[in-house]
């Protein structure tokens, strides 16, 4: 695993890794993830201002929310290639790409041995495992149109999720 602790915008600070959740996904998975970056403009933007030596105010410039906040405020960096979120005290895997995200959250909620958990409780799992811009919203909405939690929850009297 290499480590770039000198592209993660902070200059000659060692950057903690912290926690990196480790998870069922598979290296094609990570492979795809890393390829999607190319596609994306904020992140092949912020790809090239992390790969940068010193910094570019022009590159800087470009990026737009939630992506430049979250690089100013130093969450963002590289692992083997691949981008990944800090927050508090774990680090997940940003990805951009539709397909990643929903087969992330099919992962974390719909699959049998994740019996669709709680709201709550897989939020906490994609939290610890992948970020993407607006990623709450996103979340929200695919369980609260999970059908087998509508049904399940309907018999029972209990809010969805």
């Amino acid at each position: 695993m290499t480590f770039d602790s000198e592209n993660t915008g902070s200059e000659g600070t060692e950057t903690p890794i912290l926690g990196i959740s480790s998870s069922e996904l598979h290296n094609e998975f990570f492979s795809a993830v890393l390829k999607s970056y190319a596609k994306h403009k904020q992140c092949g933007i912020l790809l090239q201002v992390l790969h940068q030596k010193y910094r570019s105010q022009d590159l800087e410039s470009q990026l737009e929310e939630p992506w430049l906040r979250a690089y100013k405020d130093k969450k963002f960096f590289l692992v083997d290639g691949l981008l990944y979120h800090r927050e508090k005290h774990t680090s997940a895997l940003t990805v951009v790409d539709r397909d990643h995200i929903s087969l992330i959250l099919q992962e974390l909620h719909d699959f049998p041995y994740m019996a669709h958990m709680s709201e709550d409780r897989t939020k906490e799992r994609v939290a610890s495992t992948a970020w993407w811009p607006k990623w709450e919203q996103g979340f929200s909405e695919y369980i609260n149109t999970c059908g087998r939690c509508q049904n399940a929850n309907r018999k029972h009297g209990k809010k969805y999720g």
